[in-house]
């Protein structure tokens, strides 16, 4: 069987386009047949079993009625409008959580570049530089598989997507223990982008200066079983909590003079969570 992404328009064949993953790769990582992958991808689900909807469905966002019923052109939640910045997310779905983080990576962010989240503010940790949060990263007890479950430009006022560089994304994590158990785990991250796509020149590479993460223990489960149950994502669901820490996020981001030119900006201090 071939290894390749040469399907007709599925769903599920546009949600590997975007991500930059075959079908061969998604049902490594869920655990399916290759088989199985290769018939959703096609749109052909007649032979495919409840368990192998369930497990694309957990992983990758969609709904098992976006997996059965025939495909209509549409945006898909993971596309920003870019395809720079979209392989810049599908490429950080694939290496984020590898010793190869910063090797293929490092291209793609400022030498100012931060990161931060609610848990490093609770418990009283400094951002960290890109080096760092790779170390980090390759040093989770885990073997962790990311899917980017939407991607949303942050548009205060009449600022069209185009002109932003504050991208809100969820993504959903699939771990291994070393007793080869697994779980799920959804992710919230702001990305602030050092500049827009408006700005952006035809060749030039984009970076990201600030990452912000912040893990809504209620996406889990419940999350999940809505989608089982045939639901679609309703952002009117999504934790609030969450968006309050995206809120304390671009309030406690300010210009930084010396960037000004570059459009890049820093943080004032330490995220406050309660």
């Amino acid at each position: 069987m071939a290894d390749s992404n040469d399907f007709p328009a599925t769903a599920l064949s546009e949600w590997l386009r975007l991500a930059e993953m075959t079908a061969n790769r998604l049902a490594t990582v869920v655990e399916i047949t290759p088989r199985s992958a290769y018939s959703l991808a096609r749109g052909d689900s007649d032979l495919v079993s409840t368990k192998t909807l369930i497990a694309v469905s957990n992983y990758t966002g969609l709904t098992i009625d976006d997996l059965l019923r025939p495909y209509y052109a549409s945006t898909l939640a993971t596309d920003t409008g870019s395809v720079r910045i979209n392989r810049v997310l599908a490429k950080i779905s694939a290496h984020l959580h590898t010793p190869r983080c910063q090797h293929k990576l490092a291209r793609f962010m400022h030498p100012d570049f931060l990161c931060s989240g609610s848990e490093y503010a609770k418990n009283s940790v400094e951002p960290m530089t890109f080096e760092n949060m790779c170390l980090a990263n390759a040093s989770n007890p885990y073997k962790i598989n990311s899917a980017l479950l939407s991607a949303t430009w942050f548009t205060p006022g009449a600022q069209k997507p185009t002109e932003s560089t504050l991208l809100h994304t969820y993504w959903r994590a699939m771990l291994t223990d070393k007793a080869a158990h697994t779980s799920t785990d959804t992710t919230f991250i702001i990305l602030e982008f050092v500049k827009s796509i408006a700005e952006l020149e035809d060749l030039e590479r984009p970076q990201i200066i600030n990452w912000w993460w912040h893990r809504p223990t209620e996406l889990h489960a419940e999350f999940a079983n809505k989608r089982v149950k045939g639901f679609g994502y309703d952002e009117e669901e999504i934790d609030l909590h969450a968006e309050l820490r995206a809120n304390q996020f671009r309030q406690n981001f300010h210009l930084n003079p010396e960037h000004n030119a570059n459009k890049t900006s820093q943080f004032s201090g330490q995220l406050k969570t309660d």
